[in-house]
């Protein structure tokens, strides 16, 4: 068996030095100077390589830098080559109007990755043709000694910083699902296979039990996202709900923690990302994992819930409690069997 280590991070505007960019007040993402820049992609590589077990196989970023927004550079490429030769890297081609995309890195030696399927999908409303959101990264893998290729699906979803943005979660999560129905549904015009082995990862900026990643179409009116992992394993190969099994629910809330025991070490925070204004804020499940039942099938099955948690050493924790400025959420790790 070959077990795949793989992690999840939103690592809050992974922007390049740009010599010509002189940000405005309002574009505090962009690095200063060459060396902030470096300390930047020096800090998220010491995260990675520091987590246990060394670097992960299969790491899936989010808020990162389009490189055509950017003359071209790719900051994520600078984070693979610094990780060393083994590991191959794709970022997204296309972004939301500030730039920011999905990307992914994986080692080679453990994965390799179908480049001729890799998409892009955009969150497009179906009447008006407009996009709404930033597009969900499709990949496709096949682990070192295993025959079953499988799908990952990074995600970012509109901030709820943004007012009236519901509405644009709601259609992200309806894409979602739409994007896993054609990987594991036959029947009802869909051509899936219901093994198929699908992991969607993402900071989805709404918690588990809300409508985006419950009933996204907001017409079923039932689960297409389930926190039952007995109802996803039970689906007939013609019903098109549920389709995902939302291994974040475990994570919600896991510790009720104040933030000075988070900064001490003592205990995890009650989730990924603290949410509101220093002292006033609350801890949000934001960053997740779905799967597909496949995922969840035979005596010792591919998603390994054991493995999933939210990673929170001491060098990610200022003396708030919260994320240091690495990023502010943090990264959450999961194994995947074969």
């Amino acid at each position: 068996m070959t077990t795949v280590s793989c992690v999840f991070w939103n690592v809050h505007n992974l922007y390049p030095y740009l010599p010509n960019k002189t940000p405005t007040k309002t574009e505090n993402w962009w690095p200063a100077s060459p060396a902030e820049y470096a300390q930047k992609v020096s800090a998220v590589v010491a995260v990675l390589r520091g987590m246990p077990g060394g670097t992960p196989d299969l790491m899936a970023f989010c808020e990162v830098a389009c490189p055509k927004k950017v003359a071209g550079l790719d900051a994520v490429g600078d984070v693979a080559k610094a990780l060393g030769p083994a590991f191959a890297h794709y970022t997204g081609v296309e972004g939301d109007q500030r730039g920011i995309t999905c990307a992914v890195v994986w080692n080679t030696g453990r994965l390799t990755e179908d480049s001729s399927a890799r998409r892009l999908v955009a969150v497009q409303d179906d009447v008006t043709g407009g996009a709404y959101g930033r597009p969900i990264l499709q990949v496709e893998f096949g682990a070192s000694g295993s025959p079953q290729p499988f799908t990952l699906l990074v995600n970012h979803w509109t901030s709820r910083r943004e007012e009236n943005t519901e509405g644009r979660r709601m259609l992200a999560g309806y894409h979602l699902v739409r994007l896993v129905q054609s990987k594991v549904v036959k029947g009802g015009g869909y051509t899936g296979d219901p093994k198929a082995l699908v992991v969607a990862v993402g900071d989805f900026n709404d918690e588990p039990y809300d409508k985006s990643l419950v009933d996204p179409s907001g017409r079923s009116g039932r689960a297409l996202v389930s926190r039952d992992r007995t109802a996803v394993l039970r689906r007939r190969p013609a019903t098109v709900a549920p389709v995902l099994y939302n291994a974040g629910w475990r994570l919600l809330g896991e510790r009720q923690t104040r933030s000075e025991e988070v900064a001490s070490g003592k205990e995890k925070p009650a989730g990924t990302y603290l949410f509101g204004e220093i002292g006033e804020g609350q801890w949000s499940t934001f960053d997740q994992v779905l799967v597909s039942a496949g995922m969840l099938e035979g005596p010792v099955p591919v998603f390994d819930e054991r493995a999933l948690e939210v990673y929170c050493p001491p060098q990610l924790v200022g003396p708030d409690g919260q994320a240091d400025m690495t990023s502010d959420h943090f990264p959450i790790r999961f194994a995947l069997n074969f």
